[in-house]
Order: C-alpha cells, then structure tokens, then sequence
C-alpha cells in the first residue's frame, strides 16, 4: 500500500531521519492518499522537538506557526511547504476548542490516540513503506465510515469543531457516521456554542460545496444548531436538483449562493441568519432578495425587468435555481436579456435629454424608469427618436403625474 509522497516532503523526511529521528507523515495527507485524492497539505509528526526541528532544517526558511502545539511550518519552494509537528498528549479541553495543556512525548502511539477520527489517525513512513494504524483507520476507509478515535463523546468534548468536520466529510467525501459516532454527535450539539460563528459559516460554506451535499437533509439538527432555531427545513429536492442538475462548470461562489438559498428557502428570516453567520452584508442581501423573488418567471421582459430591480448577480442566482427546478428556458433566455436593454445606463434616453424638454430635476428619474419599463415591455425601440417621441407624449398626457412640465 505504497503512497506516493513529494520529492520535498521526502527530504524533510529524509533530514529528520539522518538526524536520528523518527518521521511520519500523518493524518488528512495519509487518508486523502489512500482514497486516491490529491492531499491539499502535507503534514509530517515527529519524535523531534521543536528547538531540535529548527536546528534540523537551518539552511530552510521557516516559521513557528504554533509554538505552544509544537507545529514548524518549513518552505522548500514557493508552492511547496510542510509542517512539522512534535509528538504530542493533550489534556483539559475546558473551552470545547483547544487542550489546557500539551505535553510532547517519545511515542507516536501516544500522539495518534489524540486524534479525532480513526480516518485521521494513520502515519506513514515512505522509505520502509511502513503504515501504522492502530484504529481499524484501513477498514474504516474501506467502508467509507466515520469513526471516532476511542470514546466519542470525549473526542467531541475536547473540540466541537469536530462535530462539523465529521458532516463535512459525509458531504464532502461520502462517509457515513458510524452509528455510536452519530448519537454522540447528536448529543454533543449543544457544545457548538463554543465555536466562533465564523468557523461554523466556513465548515457550512464547505458542507454546502460538497458533491454530497444532500447529506444534511440528514443532519437538520446540526443545521438547527448552527443557524439557529428560526430556520425551518426547506424543500429538498431543489437543493438535490442543484447537485444534480447543473453544469460543473459553474463559479464556486455562485453554487454556493444557490445551495445557500436553496437551505434558506423555507426559513422567515434568511437575511438575520446569514448576518449572525458574519455572510458580507452584499450577500446576505443577494440571497434575502432571491428568497422573496423566488421563483422568477422565464419570459425575457420579466428577467429585463428583474435584472433592473435586483441586479444582475441576484437575477443570476434566481435564474440558477429555476434552471436546477426544471426551467429549460430561463437560462438561455437570461442571456438574451442580458442583450437587450434593461438599466438606465443602455437606455438611448439621457438625463440630459429630459431636462432640455424642460422638465424639473426631480422627475427626471421616475421618467426614465418609466421609459425603460416601456422599451423592456417591448412598446417602443430603445432609439433615441422613438424615445424622444415617447417623452413628447408623456409631456403632452401626462401632466398630471409630472407636475411642472
């Protein structure tokens, strides 16, 4: 079960070793290697202690990331780092979050049982090809389970970010919780107040990513959780529509908004949830405005229309969620009124125009609103003359609603 391991993680391995030390490569990189995925970070445990690690890798630029957890990140290249790390017990976990107190040790063993899912706790040493797994993390792996390392409750305790990291791995990976694991999971929820709001908004924003994000449908109470007791469970079939039914290609931040709007859909106030999340106020608006315009009609004069009131960003999420509910049309003709006029700055009307037909400042934006609205529903060319005419007319029958023409 050889792994193949960078040539620059290799030499760090290599350092520590001719220095004579023990060096492993532990944790996601290890499990994301056996799945067969590319591990984002390269994580490297050692039996070296801090002092001994920046002695080791002199000649190397590096940075104590975390002195007081015995973390060394060292850069071989501009794309290429790894951290290093001292064997470590922890103990006290009185903020659910981080340990009172660490204590390096001598044994791996002991620095593995610390671990939060049996997943996470495997060490590889290349050279020998020597894999130590002392938690049935292999068979684990196999049965696309998540399991915790000893006694769930205690793993949980110590850090309740783990609650969330084990549903994203449901929704990112395709795991399922063992069932001893979830109950405590279930049981631990109350513990995630402990957490800043702005580490649950990014393990949501990376469950919500997740190819298996339909997922959550079975997690509603870890949803509750984080977004609070107003949200009410939402229709989800649009959010399976919107994995299933889009092109890949689209930006992830609009994938997001849409699975986002789609698991707020049904709740009273989708905008006080995402504020209390720390969503920028831009987003949480754009979202807020899709949910109350929800679903938007297909016809090319009501998308003008929309694009004018709302924006293009919003009318763009709109027009995803309609697509993913079945709306073949709603896309294709977003385009083409994306063509076609639909704001004050591509009406062939200006301002100008109005205040030389000798009409007062403060109307000459509801005129021009009212212009575009003619031109969107199609009753006059967005041409300068025909424009000009129409504002004639509206001089001539209208005088009533413009005072002062």
């Amino acid at each position: 079960m050889r792994i193949l391991v960078p040539p620059f993680v290799q030499s760090a391995l290599r350092l520590l070793r001719e220095s004579g030390f023990e060096a492993y490569i532990v944790g996601g990189c290890v499990r994301d290697s056996l799945l067969r995925l590319a591990p984002k970070d390269w994580d490297i445990t050692t039996n070296a202690t801090p002092p001994e690690i920046a002695r080791v890798f002199a000649a190397h630029r590096i940075f104590a990331k975390n002195r007081r957890f015995g973390t060394i990140s060292v850069l071989f290249a501009p794309s290429e780092s790894v951290e290093i790390t001292t064997y470590r017990s922890e103990s006290g976990y009185t903020n659910c979050r981080h340990p009172d107190s660490v204590h390096f040790v001598g044994d791996i063993r002991q620095d593995l049982k610390r671990r939060d899912f049996t997943i996470n706790a495997l060490a590889y040493e290349p050279f020998s090809d020597t894999l130590l797994d002392d938690f049935c993390g292999i068979e684990h792996l196999g049965a696309r389970q998540i399991v915790c390392v000893g006694e769930p409750h205690a793993r949980f305790g110590e850090d309740a970010l783990r609650i969330m990291r084990a549903v994203r791995f449901c929704a990112t990976k395709g795991f399922v919780l063992q069932s001893r694991t979830r109950e405590a999971l279930l049981q631990s929820l109350p513990l995630l107040a402990h957490i800043s709001v702005e580490r649950k908004r990014e393990e949501l924003n990376a469950m919500l990513l997740g190819d298996s994000a339909l997922v959550l449908r079975d997690y509603a109470p870890v949803l509750r959780a984080v977004l609070g007791e107003t949200w009410q469970e939402p229709n989800w079939n649009l959010l399976a529509n919107l994995s299933y039914n889009l092109p890949r290609a689209l930006p992830e931040s609009l994938v997001l908004e849409s699975r986002l709007t789609a698991l707020l859909l049904g709740s009273p106030n989708p905008q006080e949830i995402l504020q209390h999340l720390r969503y920028n106020n831009a987003q949480s608006k754009r979202i807020a405005q899709a949910i109350a315009h929800y679903p938007l009609q297909s016809a090319i004069p009501k998308l003008q229309k929309a694009l004018f009131m709302l924006g293009q960003d919003c009318v763009q999420l709109l027009a995803t969620l309609g697509a993913a509910s079945g709306d073949a049309a709603i896309l294709p003709n977003l385009a083409l009124a994306l063509q076609g006029c639909h704001n004050l700055a591509m009406l062939n009307l200006k301002g100008e125009d109005v205040l030389a037909a000798g009409i007062q400042r403060q109307h000459v934006g509801a005129i021009l609103r009212d212009m575009l609205a003619l031109v969107i529903e199609g009753r006059i060319a967005n041409e300068r003359g025909a424009l000009l005419c129409a504002l004639h007319d509206k001089m001539c029958y209208n005088t009533q609603k413009y005072e002062g023409f």
